[in-house]
């Protein structure tokens, strides 16, 4: 076992490691980041990313020193191509996985695969086909969209400056293609991949912050709830912290007297009288009530059915079963 990592690192890992500029250190500085991020968070979503980075990083390194790596020349373009298609594939998982956006993942990972092979394929047999790269190309940057705006939708309405990062980070990636690329400084691809790295491992951090203020403010509250021997001392304290983690002008507790509502406490505002205002449009659910159906062998079950809104349609009769007349 030992002379065969022996042997991997002096064919292998060595020739490429001698060669690698700054840009690519740091690459992998970021890696090891990740790396220890992961085992510090264990987030699932912090996984895939990392795996993605890992594919990243070996596109890279393949397109750049694979002939010292002795990869045959023929495979390079293939194997680094397919491995950025795979890495774009697991940053928008990871992107979906974040945001709760499961639902697309098995769709996402179909196309990666798909658009992988494909890569790989044009490649090999039609290295020359301008149609076919157009088409990988903007195959890929959809994947990238996808993950971009899913990650944008579920952070609108907050004031938050790294995922707005790290979605242009998304989208400036893409593949070595000398069409494109002419005219754009080498340092360029290398700075937005430092900046996708180093934005992610800042968005993680800005969410482990988020979720010990919230778990600070449920502390306050609870201490609140059991030392408060009144109301208003408790709801005060619970409106100050709410502002303080929403970063909100103001908060207020309202309640419904003579057709409007009141604000009883309020923080952050000089008065309750701005916050007077008529009770109207306020919907409230109708009572519920159970329904008597019967069945299809002519038994009867009792069903408890919620109203969904106002507009729902009247009960029809319960029709009987052709056995029961």
């Amino acid at each position: 076992m030992t002379a065969s990592l022996w042997f991997v690192w002096n064919t292998v890992a060595q020739p490429a490691v001698a060669r690698l500029k700054l840009g690519e250190w740091v690459l992998l500085i970021i890696l090891a980041a990740s790396l220890l991020v992961l085992s510090v968070f264990r987030e699932r979503y912090l996984l895939i990313w990392t795996a993605g980075w890992t594919l990243l990083l070996g596109s890279r390194l393949a397109g750049m020193h694979g002939v010292g790596m002795h990869v045959p020349e023929r495979y390079l373009p293939a194997i680094a191509q397919a491995a950025f298609v795979m890495a774009t594939g697991l940053f928008a998982g990871a992107v979906l996985v974040y945001t709760r956006s499961r639902n697309l993942l098995a769709p996402l990972a179909a196309v990666t695969v798909s658009v992988a092979v494909f890569a790989a394929a044009r490649a090999l047999l039609w290295p020359d086909s301008l149609t076919l790269r157009v088409a990988l190309e903007v195959s890929y940057r959809i994947i990238l969209l996808t993950a971009a705006s899913a990650l944008l939708h579920a952070r609108r309405g907050r004031l938050e400056f790294w995922p707005w990062v790290l979605a242009i980070a998304l989208l400036s990636q893409h593949l070595n293609w000398p069409l494109l690329a002419t005219g754009v400084p080498e340092g360029v691809l290398t700075a937005s991949d430092i900046l996708l790295g180093l934005s992610m491992l800042l968005v993680v951090f800005q969410e482990a912050r988020a979720r010990a203020q919230r778990l600070g403010v449920l502390r306050v509250l609870t201490e609140s709830v059991v030392l408060a021997q009144q109301q208003g001392g408790m709801m005060d304290k619970s409106l100050e912290e709410l502002q303080r983690l929403t970063g909100s002008k103001a908060a207020w507790f309202r309640l419904i007297e003579g057709g409007h509502l009141v604000a009883t406490h309020a923080v952050g505002q000089q008065g309750h009288a701005s916050l007077l205002l008529p009770c109207q449009g306020i919907r409230r659910l109708p009572p519920v009530q159970p329904v008597l159906i019967h069945g299809p062998d002519g038994s009867r079950r009792g069903k408890a059915c919620v109203a969904q809104s106002h507009g729902m349609a009247k009960k029809k009769a319960p029709r009987r079963s052709a056995r029961g007349a």
